[in-house]
């Protein structure tokens, strides 16, 4: 008991080890690799170092370091997905996503379609032909400024939504929006 307690010298260093073991096994249950654990630690000891988690979760501070990391490196991952293997709810995870975005002023890359399109075909398992659908519209949609200002989820899933409908495959609007994470009406 007493090794224990005299591990940390301070309570901060108490929280930095729980924070990088929480990031870690985040990191290893998404799948993700060493290199986003070490960003996401380093998130978190710049958090830490600017006291911004007074009043906040350390878990949902973790798995907002780990959401950061992948939207700064374009990974396809939302906060349902990462909420759903954190210990924190997906709304304590927004809310620490959001105080790290302003308080350390990521630089966050703009997310496209096209970066979410391979991921929803193979959740889909849609055949090559009708891949090759999707990124044609989805290039065309891009190149006519209708992605600008909506949601990248719903415009994929509504690319793969017009070429399941020219390769007469019965994928409902229903399921695509529950792999693209957007509601029906986003879809349409």
């Amino acid at each position: 008991r007493e090794h224990s307690r005299a591990r940390f010298q301070s309570k901060a260093e108490q929280n930095l080890a729980f924070g990088c073991t929480e990031i870690a096994r985040l990191v290893s249950a998404l799948e993700l690799t060493r290199e986003t654990t070490e960003f996401a630690c380093s998130i978190f000891r710049q958090a830490q170092d600017r006291d911004l988690f007074r009043g906040r979760s350390l878990e949902g501070f973790a798995a907002g370091s780990v959401y950061a990391v992948c939207r700064c490196r374009s990974l396809p991952y939302s906060t349902h997905e990462i909420a759903d293997v954190a210990r924190c709810s997906e709304q304590a995870l927004k809310n620490a996503y959001s105080v790290l975005n302003v308080e350390l002023r990521l630089e966050t890359a703009i997310q496209t379609p096209q970066e979410l399109l391979p991921k929803f075909a193979n959740e889909l398992d849609l055949p090559q032909a009708a891949r090759q659908r999707v990124r044609e519209l989805a290039e065309r949609a891009s190149d006519e400024g209708l992605d600008n200002g909506r949601n990248p989820a719903g415009l994929a899933a509504a690319t793969l939504y017009l070429s399941s409908q020219d390769h007469e495959l019965s994928i409902t609007q229903a399921e695509l929006a529950d792999v693209a994470d957007v509601s029906i009406v986003t879809l349409r």
